[in-house]
C-alpha cells in the first residue's frame, strides 16, 4: 500500500523516521524482497484482521496481506542483523523502534520532513559522506515512499 505523502492529511501527520544500517548483501536481499512484493502489488491488501490478532495475541497470518510493521518485519526477517523474537504477524511499531541499532533521525510533521535537504541525497552521495553503505532508510524511500511509524 502506498500513501500519497503530499496529500493534506499525510503532510500534516506526525511521524517518526528511523535509520537502520545493514550490510550490502542484506540490503540487496531486502530490495529484492520489496521488488517482489511490488511486482505483485495487485494481490496484496492491508491486513486489518492481523491488527486484531496482535491485540488478542492470536496468529492471523493472511497470505498477501500485511500491516505496516508486519511488512517491515517480513522484509528484514532474513537479515543477520535484524532478528525478531516474534513472528512478523506479531511485530508492532514499538518492536521495530526498540531494535538494537535503530536510530531516530526525525520526529515531527511529514510535510516538514519532506522539505529537509537530506531527502535529496542519492545513494552515492550518502556513501561519500559517511564512508559506509548508506542507510536502509535513504535507499528504500525511493522504492516505497517513506518508512513511517507513529
Amino acid at each position: 500500500m502506498k500513501e500519497d505523502i503530499k496529500s493534506d492529511f499525510m503532510r500534516n501527520s506526525e511521524c517518526a523516521i528511523y535509520k537502520y544500517t545493514i550490510a550490502q548483501t542484506e540490503y540487496e536481499r531486502v530490495i529484492s524482497e520489496i521488488k517482489g512484493i511490488e511486482a505483485q502489488k495487485d494481490f496484496y491488501k492491508y491486513n486489518f484482521l492481523g491488527l486484531f490478532g496482535v491485540l488478542l495475541r492470536i496468529k492471523i497470518d493472511r497470505p498477501h496481506a500485511m500491516f505496516c510493521s508486519q511488512f517491515v518485519a517480513t522484509v528484514l526477517n532474513d537479515s543477520a542483523s535484524a532478528r525478531f523474537i516474534k513472528e512478523p504477524c506479531f511485530i508492532t511499531p514499538a518492536d521495530i523502534r526498540n531494535m538494537e541499532g535503530m536510530e531516530l533521525i526525525y520526529r515531527g510533521s511529514l510535510g516538514h520532513y519532506q522539505s529537509q535537504s537530506f531527502l535529496t541525497h542519492d545513494k552515492e552521495e550518502a556513501e561519500r559522506e559517511t564512508g559506509e553503505q548508506s542507510s536502509f532508510k535513504l535507499n528504500i524511500t525511493r522504492q516505497i515512499k517513506r518508512f513511517v511509524m507513529r
